[in-house]
């Protein structure tokens, strides 16, 4: 492998860029880096002792300082490699802080570059869009196999994905104990902790993962955001086979913990997430108290998105609209206190799933207190080997529970059991408005 750094810092990355070895005197110590220090290196594997993980990686920057000079970006970077990190006791990324800025490449008086995604890590892409202040390289991301990951309090200032950017690069997280994105904040831009454009998002078979506290102030996706407006995309977002996923106390202008965008892949899914099935009390997805200031207070989706074959599913208490005021003229584009569902691509699918419950889920202004579908290919929720419960909805318009206006209509078909209790709109449908 072939470094370029100064000697004082080589023998130091040589110890942390390896090769995986089998040999017990391989073992690593625990590592850390500071965005103080900048490196360059042809090759992004960091590979830990193996199936017994025993050491912890850092990296951490200085969340008071933002990074504005093309000079400091990346301070390590990786040339058209995919980083693989794996096999690490605790993994972090911490206290990043990316700035926009924009910089004469080729000197014609024009700006080609500007930095503007993934705070901790911006993988793949041209380079007029892919920069960030922890970890740049050109190709996909691997964590496999460790311990602990955490994305912690990393900030894009005026662009997308405070913890990760993501531009035609894939994002594979699998077989890790834990994933934590918390508190996480993308200024200006979309997705809070994750934006992927043209970019494929794989979580699978993790042991538990948690998105927290993770906002974009602007933009949509305040938590993970899927596609934009204007670019074509083909590549989907997946989690899969994962023992439990939460998502709380996300916040975005649309989408307060996730957001998939009309230009995205036609199909996103859930599927065989499912934890210990012993115990009764269990919620193997979560979405709880996401809030959004227009549609989708956890979710807004543009196009498929498909929950199939997982465990127990909850939304409980999230909210759109809240921060909107009586006066305001964009009060009714607030929308699905858990779920809005919008365009001529979009369908919302729960197909043999354990258990649904939508609870204390709220519109303040408009419709759909927990479901609202404006247009698109419908909602079905079938199949479902236990209770789909809809308790306590609130819509400040119709659909105290669920809205509906588009002419593919909704289906339940073959639940065990389908409960609507003590929803209410302060219009029409305390129920259901179709």
């Amino acid at each position: 492998m072939k470094l370029h750094l100064p000697h004082s810092l080589r023998a130091a990355l040589l110890v942390l860029l390896c090769v995986a070895s089998s040999s017990a005197e391989d073992v690593l110590q625990d590592t850390s880096y500071s965005v103080s220090q900048r490196y360059f290196a042809q090759s992004g594997n960091y590979v830990g002792q193996g199936e017994q993980p025993t050491y912890n990686l850092t990296f951490s920057g200085d969340r008071l300082t933002a990074i504005s000079d093309p000079s400091s970006m990346g301070f390590v970077m990786f040339d058209g490699n995919t980083l693989d990190i794996s096999n690490i006791k605790t993994l972090t990324f911490k206290d990043f802080c990316l700035k926009t800025f924009s910089v004469d490449v080729d000197g014609d008086g024009w700006s080609e570059v500007t930095a503007d995604m993934g705070a901790a890590i911006c993988a793949g892409g041209a380079s007029s869009v892919s920069a960030g202040s922890g970890i740049e390289l050109r190709g996909s991301i691997l964590l496999s196999n460790n311990g602990a990951i955490q994305f912690i309090n990393n900030v894009a200032k005026q662009g997308g994905g405070g913890a990760i950017g993501l531009y035609g690069s894939d994002l594979n997280v699998n077989d890790n104990h834990s994933v934590l994105f918390d508190s996480n904040t993308a200024s200006m831009g979309r997705g809070g902790a994750i934006v992927a454009y043209n970019s494929g998002v794989y979580f699978r078979r993790n042991n538990a993962i948690t998105f927290t506290n993770n906002r974009t102030d602007s933009w949509e996706g305040g938590a993970i955001n899927i596609g934009g407006s204007t670019y074509s995309e083909t590549t989907p977002m997946v989690f899969d086979a994962n023992k439990s996923i939460e998502f709380s106390s996300n916040y975005a202008r649309s989408g307060g913990a996730l957001r998939i965008g009309s230009n995205s892949s036609e199909t996103h899914v859930f599927q065989n997430n499912i934890g210990d099935a012993s115990s009764s009390d269990t919620v193997d997805i979560l979405f709880k108290l996401n809030e959004s200031t227009f549609r989708g207070g956890a979710i807004y989706t543009e196009k498929k998105l498909q929950f199939l074959n997982n465990g127990s599913i909850a939304f409980v208490g999230n909210e759109a609209g809240n921060a909107l005021q009586a006066n305001s003229a964009s009060k009714e584009t607030a929308r699905g206190g858990a779920i809005s569902v919008l365009g001529s691509s979009s369908e919302l699918i729960f197909d043999g799933n354990v258990s649904l419950l939508f609870q204390e889920n709220k519109t303040k202004w408009s419709s759909g207190g927990a479901i609202d579908y404006s247009s698109g290919k419908g909602m079905s929720i079938c199949n479902t080997t236990g209770s789909v419960s809809f308790y306590k909805n609130v819509a400040g318009s119709a659909g105290g529970a669920v809205y509906g206006s588009c002419s593919s209509g909704m289906i339940f078909d073959n639940n065990l059991s389908l409960v609507f209790e003590e929803n209410k709109a302060n219009t029409n449908g305390g129920a259901i408005w179709a």
